[in-house]
Order: C-alpha cells, then sequence, then structure tokens
C-alpha cells in the first residue's frame, strides 16, 4: 500500500510539475515512414526534447510495453530490453545503465517518454525537421521514397471538378490531404487525378459528412492508394455510399481520427485545425467537418456543407477564422454563407464546388451577392473546371481549367423595384413593392452584375434573378 501511494504522489507531482508545457504543438513521429496517430495524448517539447505517449510509441516500434508498482517503465522486443522510470534521468538498455538529458513524465495522467533514447535502444536511428515539426524514427536498411516535388514551397489546394459535389486535394511539399470525392460515379476520375499527379499516399483523407456526394467516391480512394488516417465524425448513414465507405476503412491499414473541434494537425509545412462540428445536429449538413489551413501567414477555410447554423458556432467559436480563401459552404446554397460569417472570414478569394445547371439552382444569386459584398473573387467548377489555388506564405493565387463567366449575371432587368433600405430587388408586381416606403423605392434597369456590385441582392419571394 506504501508504494501504490508512493507511486500516485510521484504521479500527482509530475502532473503538476509538467501541466505548463502542455500544448497542441503538431509535432509529427514516423515510423519507417509511416505516420503514429496520438489520440489521447500528443508529442511535446519538453527541456529541449521530443516527448512522446509511451504506449503509441513502444507499439509503433513493435514492443511490449508495461508499468510497475513503482513507476518503471519496462519495453520489451526481442532480445532487447529497456527500463526507464518516471522522473529519473537514467535508462537502461539490455542491463547498461546511460543517462538522459530529460525524465519520462506524466502529463494529463498520460505518460510520455523521450523519443530519441527509446529508438536508439532498439537499433533506430532518428532525426528531426524543424521545419515541418516532424521526428522521423528509422530502422537500419529502410530508405524512404523520394517525395514528389512541388514548386518552390507553396502548399496547394485542388478543388477538383466532380459535378454537384465535393472534391478538394490538398499538396504541401510531398504531404497530401483529400478532403470527400464526390458522388461514388466520380471515384474513378477523382483516383486518376491524384495518380497523375504522382502520389501513392495520403497523410490525411477527411470524409466531411455522410451525404454522397462528399463520401461517395472515398472507398475508391482508400481502395487505391496508403491512406495513413482518416477523420471523420461519428454521424452514420443507412446509405450504399456511407457502406462502402465503412468496408474500404475496415480493409485499409489507416488510424481512425474523430473530428474534435480545437485540435491541430501537421500536413508537410503547413497546419490544420479542426473547428467543427461541435455537437451532431439533425441536419446532417450542419455536422460537416469544417477545418482553417494555415501556412505562414497565408490561409483558406473549408467548412464542407455547412448552413446558417454551424457557420455561426464557428464565427462564434473564439477561434480566428480570417482567411484568404474560402471554399463556399454547401456549394453556395440560400442558407449557407450567412452575413455574420462571412465577416468574420473576410476571404479575398472565393471557390464554389457546384455542378452545371444543377437542379438546386446552386449558387444562390443572394450568396454571390454577399461574397461580393466582402469583396471576394469568385471561382466556380461549374464554369472553370478544376480550380488550383496556391498559399504562398503571404498571399494566395489562383488558377483556372476554364475562362468561362456566369452568364447569369448579364442578365438585363427593366423597370425592377429597388429597396435602397434592405437593398433587395424586386419585380414590379411583388407584394412588398406595395409596402414599401415611397423613400426607399427606387426604380431601375440594367445588368443584374451591376445590382449585385452595388450591394443588392434577389428578393426570395418573387425572384427577380
Amino acid at each position: 500500500m506504501k508504494i501504490k501511494r508512493a507511486f500516485i504522489l510521484l504521479l500527482a507531482v509530475l502532473c503538476l510539475f509538467a501541466a505548463a508545457v502542455w500544448a497542441d504543438s503538431g509535432i509529427r513521429v514516423s515510423v519507417d515512414g509511416r505516420y503514429i496517430s496520438f489520440t489521447d495524448a500528443e508529442p511535446i517539447i519538453y527541456d529541449g526534447r521530443t516527448m512522446v505517449p509511451v504506449r503509441a510509441v513502444f507499439d509503433a516500434l513493435g514492443a511490449e510495453v508495461d508499468f510497475n508498482s513503482k513507476g518503471v517503465i519496462i519495453g520489451k522486443k526481442g532480445n532487447n530490453t529497456v527500463e526507464m522510470c518516471l522522473g529519473n534521468k537514467y535508462i537502461i538498455s539490455n542491463g547498461i545503465p546511460s543517462a538522459m538529458d530529460t525524465v519520462p513524465i506524466v502529463i494529463n495522467s498520460r505518460a510520455l517518454v523521450p523519443a530519441r533514447y527509446i529508438a536508439e535502444s532498439f537499433g533506430y536511428s532518428v532525426s528531426w525537421d524543424s521545419q515541418s515539426k516532424t521526428v522521423s524514427i528509422n530502422s537500419r536498411g529502410y530508405a524512404p521514397a523520394p517525395a514528389p516535388q512541388t514548386n518552390g514551397k507553396d502548399v496547394r489546394l485542388h478543388f477538383i471538378d466532380v459535378g454537384q459535389g465535393d472534391c478538394t486535394l490538398i499538396e504541401d511539399n510531398g504531404h497530401y490531404m483529400l478532403i470527400d470525392a464526390g458522388e461514388t460515379e466520380y471515384g474513378s476520375t477523382v483516383v486518376s487525378y491524384i495518380k497523375n499527379m504522382g502520389i501513392s499516399c495520403l497523410d490525411y483523407v477527411i470524409a466531411s459528412h455522410p451525404h454522397s456526394d462528399h463520401i461517395g467516391g472515398l472507398d475508391d480512394v482508400i481502395n487505391t492508394f496508403d491512406v495513413k488516417n482518416v477523420i471523420i465524425t461519428s454521424e452514420e448513414a443507412v446509405t450504399a455510399s456511407f457502406e462502402n465507405l465503412l468496408d474500404a476503412l475496415e480493409k485499409s491499414n489507416a488510424d481512425i481520427i474523430e473530428a474534435m473541434p480545437g485540435k491541430s494537425y501537421t500536413l508537410g509545412l503547413s497546419s490544420f485545425k479542426i473547428l467543427a462540428p461541435g455537437k451532431l445536429d439533425d441536419d446532417s449538413n450542419n455536422n460537416s467537418i469544417a477545418i482553417r489551413l494555415s501556412y505562414k501567414q497565408s490561409s483558406a477555410l473549408l467548412c464542407a456543407d455547412a448552413e446558417k447554423e454551424e457557420e455561426l458556432y464557428i464565427a462564434r467559436s473564439g477561434e480566428n477564422i480570417a482567411s484568404d480563401l474560402l471554399k463556399v459552404n454547401h456549394h453556395g446554397s440560400p442558407g449557407s454563407s450567412c452575413e455574420e460569417f462571412l465577416y468574420k472570414v473576410q476571404p479575398k478569394y472565393a471557390v464554389i464546388s457546384v455542378g452545371k445547371d444543377n437542379s438546386y439552382g446552386h449558387p444562390s444569386m443572394n450568396v454571390l451577392s454577399a461574397l461580393n459584398a466582402v469583396g471576394a473573387k469568385i471561382y466556380r467548377t461549374d464554369l472553370n473546371g478544376n480550380v488550383v489555388a496556391s498559399l504562398t506564405g503571404s498571399s494566395v493565387s489562383v488558377s483556372t481549367e476554364k475562362n468561362d463567366t456566369d452568364k447569369r449575371t448579364e442578365k438585363m432587368l427593366q423597370n425592377a423595384v429597388l429597396n435602397t433600405n434592405s437593398k433587395k430587388v424586386h419585380l414590379p408586381e411583388c407584394e412588398s413593392v406595395s409596402k414599401m416606403s415611397a423613400k426607399n423605392k427606387k426604380i431601375f434597369s440594367g445588368s443584374v452584375e451591376e445590382l449585385i456590385e452595388m450591394g443588392y441582392s434577389a428578393c426570395g419571394y418573387c425572384q427577380p434573378f
């Protein structure tokens, strides 16, 4: 009993001592090229050393690990045995003690140990990349494949044209993340796009929510490529596309990560933070995984099919959501892109993933008007095909497959009635016109594009455009 009480006291002291260093550091650790997934605790920098959760690193090295009642950590792999003790700077490798320059610690009831000493005790080499904040642990004879090259150090977002659906591929100096893959019939399109870039491995795949126009093609992707991590919510759906996704995940070696707001991850030289969902809603659109991708001073916000309810949750979360580029929510549906959300984001560029002549009428003219009002330059996959945005670290540049324009904004109106107070446009026969104050009424003839530039949007009842 005395030993157990002493051990508990030691843990408590160490927890208090180390709590100040706990942070969402974005450090990644790979073993022979495969990244370790950390679930209940993450690596940190402590006392100048990268500290990693005990069980996660020993498991990744193929070693067994156990604790005894005195706080001693014992790891075994083949004929090698490693021992270290919480709060003690000595490590014993196969019976031979040597001094470390830091001690194993406990944070939030989780033990963390110095990665380098553990790995080297089992015969691995260890290197640290300060730019990407990555610890690489490699066995003898392991030769990492050369990473596909990108021009400079830009982070690129490929908004792949998958019709009335969503698909975004992010490339960051040899590291890759895919968010959604359109309907089932677009799976082969997405697979071909990725293959044509010379990519064989995806660091992350995000299944934003269970709607088929987002996850339909993901099973093809997961069945084709080496996927290290899949980020998904706990929402389920009774659909063929969702079942196909689950089957692909079961057959893959990917680590499954439940999306949690506030969690950050590193991708190459950039990082991304999950902003939503908070709690699951009855409306699947408002359960969309939303992320903000940051590279130095440039950023992009991607919120899948978030509607006003989730947009307000994100806008009022206290997180920094100001972003150079916005992937417009829910294909530009009338229920998205609310004023408070766009005011907080202030995007310079907006990309709408949408199908040509879709039956939903996406994107809404009101959304286009709202985007114009905040000064965003708009790109659309139905008009521009594949859209590629480059985050340079200080700015954003955009290139497109095609350069078509939105013909709807060229529509001419005759004797439309403007409400100069509400900034709404009405047909002359609209019921709202008779209720309008004479001082706010103005007759207008001209193009829709001109009205949008003036900050006007269409009446939702008479729908003049």
